[in-house]
């Protein structure tokens, strides 16, 4: 069996590479909640979502959460809690067991347990005016958008389920070791690249459907028969 460097194991690269493992992992908990209210913004208030969700106040908000996910890092640095790559579980784990109770994992955890709730009662709100909207208004236009609304919110949640679930609550309950490395990284990126694939896959959608609108509405324009009635004899 395939065995570890035991110097790489523990040293100073490896630690850098878990600090920097959380600080993304966070980062990308915050993006889920930026995403989510981006839906909802755009389903209760279309008309001011343009000036609401620009390029500005995005890169403001990521810059805010960078410096709280970097804040998580810096206490673990603090308390002393230096990471390592364990060759037996094939993760990043601790030095010392009890940091697992130090105020930087505890807050992390917290933290990412409260957005992971504010981006799923998001997610139930949108549902909830996606239902109340297809109940008054039954257009054929209408209705395709909900249901691509809907189906991204939904599949997004579980998606984001997916990144927070095996390594928290599944990885304990088992001491197989591949099944402990599946549900570590590769679980976490997996579900982490189908979630973003979804975005993509939706947005390109959405902007192939304008061009095409926009396309149409030229073609009408230079399409149009000219008005014969007005024109003047020479």
């Amino acid at each position: 069996m395939y065995s570890c460097n035991p110097e790489l194991e523990k040293s100073n690269f490896t630690a850098f590479m878990g600090y920097y493992q959380t600080a993304w992992h966070t980062l990308s908990v915050y993006i889920q909640v930026v995403k989510s209210s981006n839906r909802c913004f755009a389903i209760m208030f279309p008309a001011r979502y343009r000036t609401a969700f620009t390029c500005k106040n995005t890169i403001i908000f990521l810059g805010i959460s960078s410096f709280f996910c970097f804040s998580h890092v810096t206490l673990f640095i603090y308390y002393g809690c230096y990471y390592f790559y364990s060759n037996q579980f094939y993760a990043w784990s601790f030095y010392k067991p009890e940091c697992d109770e130090s105020p930087g994992a505890v807050i992390n955890l917290f933290t990412q347990i409260a957005l992971v709730s504010f981006t799923l009662c998001l997610d139930c709100l949108i549902l909830g005016l996606l239902w109340k909207r297809r109940t008054q208004n039954t257009r054929s236009k209408h209705g395709s958008r909900e249901k691509r609304f809907f189906f991204q919110t939904c599949l997004t949640s579980l998606f984001h389920a997916g990144m927070l679930i095996p390594p928290r609550l599944l990885k304990p309950l088992t001491t197989n070791q591949f099944l402990i490395f599946l549900t570590g990284t590769p679980s976490m990126m997996t579900f982490h690249a189908m979630n973003e694939f979804l975005f993509v896959a939706f947005t390109l959608n959405t902007i192939r459907k304008k061009n095409d609108s926009h396309v149409t509405a030229i073609s009408k324009t230079t399409h149009t028969p000219m008005n014969t009635s007005t024109i003047t004899p020479a």
